[in-house]
């Protein structure tokens, strides 16, 4: 998520979200065979388009969302080893929040979210890459997001993620399983002007180590990455936003050199 992202809005509120991020990584780890740095690439492509909805019951807030991703991995390889190029859908995403506080006199939200993706993305058990998981997967997410003094702000998140088993993980049937996640995101964003907004973050996740039939695959979905962004308003309806980002850790799976995000915001 972005900052200032759990910033509620009126009652009836509509938002449609379009991004597209690129992720170029040249490192892959293994929990099993080590690092490969040698004739290693992914090019990443994704888009994703973002519906919410905002009102409240019995004067609590809450939201409703979904999120549609479409991606392609590109020039793929692991020491020299070529993997398949793939493009689809991603596993969809269903969402819910609801405020605890909500605050805008002094910028202070409290929010706890749902986020369920739905294993109906693109996905083929006989190729090495899928876009989909073939798996269900739950995001509990929780947020507090804080003004401070003269436009400086913290955003806070803490995930709990649970992923359901892939039954049909390769050509012979096995069944690949991941254990369950933890994050911690944090955003000090400030306030240049009533439009316009810039934040620096970290975001770290932990955990989910992967096995087929019991067997670690090396694979996992722990990292760590620092990210900057700008965003500004041209109307009070629109917003516009870039974000750009680096790996600095990551345990089985490929290391992002950079990244960058780039989002535009309509309300209605």
């Amino acid at each position: 998520m972005e900052a200032n992202d759990y910033v509620d809005a009126p009652d009836g509120t509509n938002v449609v979200l379009g991004y597209y991020s690129f992720q170029n990584a040249n490192k892959y780890n293994s929990t099993v065979a080590g690092t490969s740095t040698r004739q290693t690439n992914l090019d990443q492509n994704t888009a994703i388009f973002r519906y919410v909805y905002y009102n409240s019951i019995a004067h609590v807030p809450y939201v409703l969302e979904f999120l549609v991703p479409v991606a392609s991995l590109n020039d793929v390889e692991i020491g020299g080893a070529h993997l398949n190029n793939t493009f689809g859908a991603a596993d969809p995403i269903l969402g819910v929040g609801l405020w605890g506080v909500s605050n805008p006199a002094i910028k202070q939200y409290v929010t706890l979210f749902s986020f369920t993706s739905l294993p109906i993305g693109s996905y083929s058990s006989t190729r090495a890459l899928s876009i989909g998981t073939n798996s269900w997967s739950e995001d509990i997410q929780a947020n507090y997001t804080q003004g401070w003094w003269k436009g400086l702000g913290t955003d806070i998140d803490l995930d709990y993620i649970y992923n359901g088993d892939n039954t049909n993980a390769n050509a012979l049937g096995q069944t690949l399983k991941e254990k369950s996640s933890y994050q911690i995101e944090g955003w000090l964003n400030y306030d240049i002007t009533k439009t316009s907004f810039a934040a620096v973050g970290w975001l770290g996740e932990f955990g989910g180590t992967q096995t087929i039939n019991g067997v670690p695959t090396g694979s996992k979905t722990e990292f760590q990455e620092v990210r900057a962004e700008y965003a500004f308003r041209p109307t009070p309806t629109t917003q516009f936003l870039a974000k750009i980002y680096h790996d600095i850790n990551v345990v089985g799976g490929f290391k992002d050199e950079i990244g960058f995000t780039l989002r535009f915001l309509k309300a209605f």
